[in-house]
Order: C-alpha cells, then sequence, then structure tokens
C-alpha cells in the first residue's frame, strides 16, 4: 500500500493550493465544545468503603434506568432481526464476494426465508428441541452461511455455540462434550479436524458443511462408521423448505449463545449470554454517540473479524437492527484490502494490530516516495493536524482533495468512523487515522462475559489531554473501582482513584456454563462484574486502563495467553524456571529463563565452551540453543505460534521466595519479576522492533 502522486504537475499544483490555503483561517466550530469535555461521566454522590464512586454515562446517569433495548418491543436479538425484515424487506442485507471479487446479495426477506428453511431443516432432520437450551456448534469462518446459522438459533430458541478455528483438537472436544452439541455447522476447511474428534466426542451425531456443494462419499463413508451423519447446507436448506416449521421465538432471559474464552490455565470458560445481554450492548453504544453519527441503513459494514468473537457478534446484531448492509471477506488476510477497496464500508470496527499494520504500511509508502511527495505529505498532514487540534475532524479538506483522497480510496473513500477494541492502541496510531481518513477513531473496552461492551471513547475527544484511555461506559452499564492492595493499587490514590475494574449492568453475563465456583468468583452478589483489569479514573471521568490482575493477558491482536499453561510446556531440560510476558501493545511475548546449569555445564563442556555460569549465559549460541529448544517444545506440545516466546534472557538469578520473586505457594509474582526485569524486557522488545 503506498501512495504517490500522478505527475510532478499534479503535486506542484497541489503544493501551491496547500500553501495558499495555509494562510487561510477555518471559522467552523469544534465537533464538541470543550465544556463538555472537561467531565465525560456521571458520578455517583456516595461510594462504599475501599471502592470508588460509580460511574455511569450521562445518557443514564446514576438513579435513571440502564439501557435495555433499542426501542419498545425489541427484546431479543430474533427482534432486532424482525425489525428489518418488517422495515426494509428488499434492502441488501448480507454479501458475498465472487470470484472475481465483486459484492453479491441478499435481501432482508431472503435471508428470512433461508432462515426459516434452514432453521426448519436443522429441527426436523437432526431432531432438535427448541425452546430447551438446545446447543448447535458453528465451527466456520465468517460467512453467510455462518449468519443464516446464527438466525435460525435465534429464531428458533436453540443456542449457538460458537468456536474459534484457532482452539486445538483437545479444546473442540472439550466444549462439544461439555455442552452435550449434537449438530456443528462447519466450514470444509475444518471438516477434517472436526472428524478427527468424532470418536472421543459421541454426543456428535451431525456435522453440517457449510461451503460445500458436494461431499466426497469416502468422507460420508467413514463418519457413518463412527455414527456421524454429515450434510451440506443446501440439503438441510431443502429439507426444512419441505418441512417449515414456525418461529419459536426467545425471551429475553433466554440464552443466545454460549462464547467460550480461554481461561487463566488454558481450559476454554463458556461465557452464558442472554438475548437481554445482547439488545443492550448495541443500545447502550447508540446511544451515547451523537445523532448524527448513529448507525443508519445507508452505512455499511465489512464483517471480517472472527465472528466467533463477541465483539464481532456484538456488532453484526447491532448492524442488522439498524439495517445495514453486511458484506463478509474472504477470509484471506493477503486479500483483506482489496475486500476493503471493493465493498466501500462505512464503519470498521477492527483491532490495533491491523491499524497498527495499515499506519506503518502508509508510512512506509511515504518514507519511499520523493522528496515532493514526502514534502506533500507533512505539509498536509501538519495543517489537518492543527484542525484536529482545534477539535475537528473532516474528510473534505482542501488537504483531503489534494492529498489524502487517494489513501482513502483504498478503504472505499467512505468511511464515517473506525471502532478498536480488544487490546490498547497508541495515541499516535489514533491521531495518525483521524487525519488521514478524517473520521472518527473511537476506542472501546469489554470483555466476552460483558458481551464485547463496556466502555467507548466520547466522539469529539482528541486531545488525550490525560493519556491514553477508553472513555466513559455505555448507556447501559456502570462502573466502579476497587482496592486491590496486593499490587498497591487504592480507590484513595492520589491524585487519581485506581484499582480493579468492576462493571454491572443487564450487558453482564449470567454466568459460565457448568462452573458455579468460578462465576462466583467473577460475579459477585451484587452483580458486579470482576474484569481483571486495573484502571484509573482520570480527572476528566475517563477511564485508563494501567494494569492486570488476572495471570492472563492479551497480546495486541486480541489473543490472549496464559503464561502458567504456556510456562510449563516450554520447559526443557536446559530450563529451571521460565516467566513468560506480553504487553498489550505488542504483538508478540517474550520470556525470562533462568537455566538448568545441571544440564547446561556439561552440554557447555562437551561443546569446548566455558564453564562459568555467568560468561555461559552471554553467548549467543547458548540462548539461540535454549530457544529453540523451548520453541520446539512448545510446539510438540500444541502451542500456538503467538504463545511462544520470541525473544528469550538468560539469568543466573533464581526465583525464590526470598528474593521476593515467589509466592510462599512457589508461584511467580508477575508484577515484581516485571519490576525487576523491565530493562530486560524492554532490550528484547527493541531487538525484535516492537
Amino acid at each position: 500500500m503506498g501512495w504517490q502522486v500522478d505527475n510532478v504537475t499534479v503535486g506542484l499544483a497541489a503544493l501551491l493550493a496547500v500553501l495558499a490555503y495555509a494562510y487561510t483561517k477555518t471559522n467552523r466550530a469544534p465537533d464538541v465544545y470543550p465544556i463538555h469535555l472537561r467531565q465525560q461521566a456521571d458520578v455517583s454522590r456516595t461510594r462504599n468503603k475501599g471502592e470508588s464512586a460509580i460511574y455511569r454515562s450521562r445518557v443514564t446517569p446514576n438513579g435513571t434506568p440502564l439501557l435495555q433495548a433499542p426501542e419498545a418491543g425489541v427484546k431479543t436479538a430474533y427482534d432486532m432481526f424482525q425489525v428489518s425484515v418488517k422495515r426494509r424487506p428488499s434492502k441488501e442485507y448480507l454479501g458475498r464476494p465472487n470470484k472475481d471479487g465483486k459484492y453479491e446479495y441478499f435481501t432482508f426477506s431472503e435471508i428470512n426465508a433461508r432462515v426459516t428453511h434452514f432453521g426448519s431443516g436443522l429441527i426436523s432432520f437432526c431432531k432438535l428441541a427448541t425452546g430447551k437450551e438446545t446447543p448447535v456448534g458453528i465451527y466456520h469462518r465468517n460467512s453467510v452461511e455462518w449468519a443464516i446459522t446464527d438466525l435460525a438459533c435465534c429464531a428458533y430458541s436453540l443456542i449457538s455455540v460458537p468456536m474459534y478455528d484457532t482452539f486445538d483438537s483437545e479444546a473442540l472436544q472439550y466444549i462439544i462434550m461439555n455442552t452435550s452439541i449434537s449438530v456443528v455447522v462447519v466450514g470444509g476447511h475444518l471438516l477434517e479436524r472436526l472428524l478427527s474428534i468424532a470418536s472421543a466426542s459421541p454426543v456428535m451425531k451431525y456435522v453440517i458443511v457449510a461451503d460445500m456443494p458436494t461431499l466426497d462419499p469416502n468422507i460420508v463413508e467413514k463418519a457413518a462408521a463412527i455414527g456421524v451423519t454429515i450434510l451440506t447446507f443446501e440439503e438441510v436448506e431443502v429439507h426444512g423448505k419441505a418441512h417449515l416449521l414456525q418461529h419459536v421465538p426467545p425471551k429475553a432471559s433466554d440464552l443466545m449463545t454460549i462464547c467460550y474464552t480461554s481461561g487463566t490455565t488454558g481450559t476454554p470458560k463458556g461465557v452464558m449470554l442472554t438475548h437481554l445481554n445482547i439488545t443492550s450492548a448495541g443500545a447502550g453504544l447508540m446511544a451515547v454517540l451523537p445523532p448524527a453519527f448513529r448507525l443508519t441503513e445507508a452505512d455499511r459494514h465489512l464483517s471480517y473479524l472472527p465472528a466467533s468473537h463477541m465483539f464481532e457478534r456484538n456488532v453484526f446484531h447491532c448492524v442488522t437492527y439498524h439495517g445495514l448492509t453486511i458484506g463478509f471477506s474472504r477470509g484471506d488476510v493477503a486479500k483483506l484490502f482489496e475486500d476493503i477497496a471493493s465493498f466501500r464500508p462505512t464503519i470498521f470496527p477492527s483491532v490495533p494490530r491491523l491499524l497498527v499494520r495499515l499506519h506503518d504500511r502508509i508510512r512506509l509508502g511515504i518514507d519511499r516516495g520523493s522528496p515532493l511527495v514526502r514534502f506533500l505529505f507533512n505539509m498536509a498532514y501538519s495543517m489537518k493536524k492543527r484542525e484536529l487540534n482545534a477539535g475537528r475532524v473532516s474528510n473534505n479538506t482542501i488537504w483531503d482533495r489534494l492529498v489524502f483522497k487517494r489513501i482513502q480510496n483504498l478503504f472505499g473513500g467512505q468511511l464515517r468512523f473506525m471502532i478498536t477494541g480488544a487490546a490498547p492502541i497508541s495515541t499516535d496510531v489514533i491521531e495518525f487515522l483521524r487525519i488521514i481518513f478524517g473520521c472518527q477513531v473511537l476506542e472501546g473496552f469489554g470483555a466476552t462475559e460483558t458481551t464485547a461492551a463496556g466502555l467507548i471513547t466520547m466522539f469529539g475527544d482528541y486531545s488525550f489531554a490525560y493519556g491514553s484511555h477508553v472513555g466513559t461506559p455505555f448507556a447501559s452499564c456502570e462502573i466502579k473501582l476497587i482496592d486491590a492492595p496486593s499490587m498497591n493499587y487504592l480507590t484513595s490514590d492520589q491524585p487519581n482513584p485506581r484499582g480493579e475494574l468492576c462493571i454491572r449492568g443487564p450487558l453482564v453475563m449470567s454466568g459460565y456454563y457448568k462452573e458455579p465456583v468460578k462465576t462466583a468468583e467473577a460475579l459477585d452478589a451484587d452483580g458486579w462484574f470482576h474484569t481483571g483489569d486495573v484502571a484509573e479514573i482520570l480527572p476528566n471521568g475517563t477511564t485508563k486502563i494501567i494494569d492486570r490482575i488476572k495471570n492472563l493477558f492479551k497480546l495486541s491482536q486480541g489473543e490472549y495467553c496464559a503464561p502458567e499453561k504456556i510456562e510449563t510446556k516450554i520447559k526443557t531440560q536446559f530450563v529451571a524456571q521460565v516467566w513468560l510476558y506480553g504487553e498489550p501493545v505488542k504483538s508478540a511475548c517474550v520470556a525470562i529463563v533462568v537455566p538448568d546449569l545441571d544440564n547446561l555445564v556439561p552440554w557447555a563442556k562437551q561443546n569446548g565452551l566455558t564453564h562459568d555460569p555467568e560468561e555461559l549465559i552471554k553467548l549467543e549460541k547458548v540462548r539461540n540453543l535454549i530457544h529453540q529448544d523451548m520453541l520446539e517444545l512448545g510446539k510438540d506440545n500444541g502451542l500456538l505460534g503467538f504463545e511462544l516466546p520470541k525473544a528469550i534472557t538468560l539469568t543466573t538469578e533464581t526465583f525464590t521466595v526470598e528474593n521476593g520473586l515467589l509466592t510462599p505457594t512457589f508461584k511467580s509474582k508477575r508484577p515484581q519479576l516485571k519490576s525487576k526485569f523491565q530493562k530486560e524486557l524492554d532490550a528484547m522488545y527493541k531487538e525484535l522492533g516492537l
């Protein structure tokens, strides 16, 4: 992805226009007057000991009901879809690219008919019971069939159970057996992996292949031999069309989905989310946006983030209610920008890793350009930054027309706003995107347990007066902090209260599936979900995430790492102790390793190296040996690429209770380890270029 002017003449003309315009001033008012940004949250007047005040959106201040739905009568995800079916039956709804990358579309009415056909076939052929919390597995990439399956589950009061394609066979089997899934809708590229666990998952009786019009008879025969019936998606629709069943609408309190997320030990936890969770999450977001920036049926959403994640799932149902056209990407990262340019989205939910990649590619294109290109870009950038500092974001300035339009067109040229979540993102990248694309860039915070919702930055807040933050609560939840004394974070801290972030409201889960103990640990008696994240409330009422209590960290691409599980799987013969570390703004994890000298020193003798441990760990050959050994063992133990440390540092200082690096039960004291090895961590990330 690059940027360049077509020729010198155009460049010179643009330069003259830019220089001329640089002396002019705009009288346009800021998008939001600064007075409205001074205190962005509503703050309760009372607080409990060891806790902060309760913070809410100013749309639903303390003492008023939190939002539960976008409008009266819309109480479920099923209702959200049916509203659009009734109001705009012939409007283009779901689209997918053909072989040439051009999109073909299905209307709301057409999808509604397919939902009825597929749902009827699913129930009648697979002998499913409706309204009795019957689970249906979805193991597929984003697609029209994924959406139809999800909507059919809503229409017939079934529970969808999405499964990440990154889950290993062990996790996949655990989920199927844990929820007693008898039918799974699967993508053809994942069929073999699913069938490999069929014998160990006897509850699974039916497999529906979403994207294969015909099936290999040998596969069908082998599956039948172990009691599994394989069907194509089309066969189920045809069967349902001949055996039509009336919809069985769910209630707001009914479970809509069980979304599995990795626990601290790596064992997936099933987050139970109801239809109320879905309706309140979408309504709570729209309510805090200015009317001019709320969704309309003219907007377009490209679905490329994993639909198995509640972030994309939440967006899908929200934009469905508002009548947007949804296009699915081809699922090929290399072709994502082609899909974006072809589909021309107006909203773009994303994750930091992709936005940072976009930022870097644009910057690289500019840096490789001619001196004139760089001069023009920097001039235009500085002028638009001046506008941004004055509180204005726009994509119709002279700078856009002469300089940035070419880049904007790579995204279809229609973007109104981006929303980023799943991991932190630097303020520099957010500022860059606002300037280049001339659109709103909002950063949010949520968890699977809060329907991937919770907090969002405020429209018009471009200054970062107190540094980066994740904004204020949705209109459907409230937050507070509680003391975290073990990490020295207190709500009485000055100048700002600090502590564990807790969220309460209709968007919070009902619990973990078949996990009452873990549910009680996460949800207290008053309904507060304890996130495990440490936050700070800034003077303007916004929330800044500053640390993590739970031993589970997230990388910049949104992937979770369970360090204790990983550490046990990379502990080779040369490793006595290992501490894995990752940062939410980095795309890789690193490790501090205490070598097992009983094994390392003899190896060194055999290879003619020094016997002095302090000198030995300084050798690159030794570090590479240990690192490579750890990587190989980790892969053999089934770890994924992002779970493996990309760099290691060796130390001879053992982690002990006496030096404060282990607890009395010999668990790693991660905050203390981070403090002790901060220089080494910084050096490794610098070495990696992160």
